[in-house]
């Protein structure tokens, strides 16, 4: 159902100097705006190193000291991502109801999957690294997440050509 809600809106490929204008304008407002946070969020943005409050210690674990720059790095990052995740949700269940042939059930089994696989993969690394760390459960769920997001790729290339044949071999019979 995503791509087919989704392949309307961008029709053809952008021709017009106001097309590509407004994509090139976009692209830099997101990096700017993208930036911009980060200097709120990141241990040498430049708000943090004018701004105490954004260097208080929020929490004091072993030897590990997280700050609110951190806090709010990490804070942001969920909340960013629920509302993202929300709102597509939302257009998408608004969107005229897509009729299939087929059931999308193992389309959504091969996309878990394919995510089991690569948390399989990245979980003993990311141990390794939190259990050279002193914040350890904090640093082994971020380097999860991290090594899933390097990892995917690797995973998803061969499964998605075994994907698309057994796709192709559905509908030819």
């Amino acid at each position: 159902p995503h791509r087919q809600c989704l392949l309307p809106l961008c029709p053809t490929f952008p021709t017009s100097v106001n097309r590509w204008a407004i994509i090139l304008f976009s692209l830099l407002l997101g990096a700017w705006t993208h930036n911009f946070w980060d200097a709120f969020t990141h241990e040498h943005g430049w708000f943090v190193e004018r701004s105490p409050w954004l260097q208080q210690p929020v929490l004091q674990i072993t030897s590990t000291t997280v700050y609110m720059f951190l806090v709010l790095q990490e804070v942001s990052t969920v909340v960013g991502f629920v509302i993202v995740a929300l709102v597509y949700w939302r257009w998408l269940r608004r969107q005229s109801p897509v009729t299939s042939s087929e059931s999308d059930r193992w389309r959504y089994l091969f996309w878990g999957a394919i995510v089991g696989l690569t948390l399989a993969i990245s979980f003993p690394s990311a141990m390794h690294y939190a259990s050279a760390a002193p914040l350890h459960g904090f640093l082994f769920w971020r380097s999860v997440v991290f090594r899933v997001a390097i990892y995917a790729p690797a995973v998803v290339v061969p499964f998605g050509l075994i994907g698309t044949s057994v796709l192709y071999a559905r509908r030819s019979r």
